[in-house]
Order: C-alpha cells, then sequence, then structure tokens
C-alpha cells in the first residue's frame, strides 16, 4: 500500500470575506440598565457613531416603551 500526499496551499482553502462594518448610525436602541454610569458609557459610545437611544432604568419600562415606540430596533440589556 502507497500513500501519496498532497499539500494545498491555505489560501486555496481559506477563502478571505470582507464584510462591511455594521452601520449603527440612524438606528434605535433601548438601553435597559439600572446603574446611570453603565447607561451613560453605552449611550456615549452609541451616539458617537450616530445611533439613537432611549434609557429605560428597568424592565416594566423597557416593555412599556418597546409597546409604544415603533422605531425602536435593537434593545440591550
Amino acid at each position: 500500500n502507497e500513500t501519496h500526499t498532497k499539500k494545498i496551499p491555505p489560501s486555496t482553502i481559506i477563502e478571505e470575506t470582507k464584510e462591511e462594518p455594521f452601520n449603527i448610525s440612524g438606528k434605535t436602541f433601548l438601553i435597559v440598565e439600572d446603574v446611570q454610569s453603565n447607561f451613560l458609557l453605552i449611550k456615549n459610545y452609541l451616539e458617537s457613531e450616530g445611533a439613537i437611544v432611549i434609557w429605560a432604568e428597568n424592565g416594566s419600562v423597557a416593555i412599556e416603551l418597546f409597546k409604544t415606540i415603533p422605531e425602536i430596533e435593537f434593545v440591550l440589556m
């Protein structure tokens, strides 16, 4: 029995993907966070990327906001 081995260069196996970064500009985020300093940290980052940020201090408030604001696209807890 003979064994034949052929080496295949990695560049032929793995295709390089060049995905565009996700653009959050204009997207509406509901942030559910009871610690104001944590919320402000997240808010500052998201707004610097052009996102619209809404704050709920707890889950009950978040549910009501989510029901009444159809523009909310993302909820971060």
